[in-house]
């Protein structure tokens, strides 16, 4: 599925968590109990389609090399490269391994795009 135009994004309500795109190219947004799309005055409630299927709203890129890392060892750059993965680098040595945190999971987890439903 495409990722949403700055237009579609813009159009986002802020309640949306998810969107799919129908059959007439149309963005469907939902949310845990609403779902709406441009031709609607106001949002359905207590109907949504599955959203397991659907791809969760990129609000913001998280910028992961601004992310301070919890592990002393750990002080070099973190960025995701050109193939989608993450890259850690060490300044003052090569390290093979570091302890991350939960604030560092999380940080990981937004720079990779992990939603809750990828967890299930």
């Amino acid at each position: 599925m495409r990722d949403l135009t700055e237009e579609e994004l813009k159009l986002t309500p802020e309640w949306a968590t998810h969107y799919f795109i129908d059959v007439d190219d149309d963005v469907i947004y939902e949310s845990v109990s609403l779902c709406w799309w441009k031709s609607l005055d106001n949002p359905m409630q207590n109907y949504t389609f599955n959203m397991r299927k659907n791809k969760a709203i990129n609000w913001k890129p998280f910028d992961i090399s601004k992310h301070e890392f919890s592990d002393e060892n750990f002080k070099g750059a973190a960025y995701i490269d050109a193939d989608g993965d993450l890259v850690i680098g060490a300044s003052e040595y090569e390290i093979s391994c570091f302890c991350a945190s939960k604030p560092d999971a999380i940080a990981i987890a937004k720079a990779l795009g992990v939603t809750a439903n990828d967890l299930i």
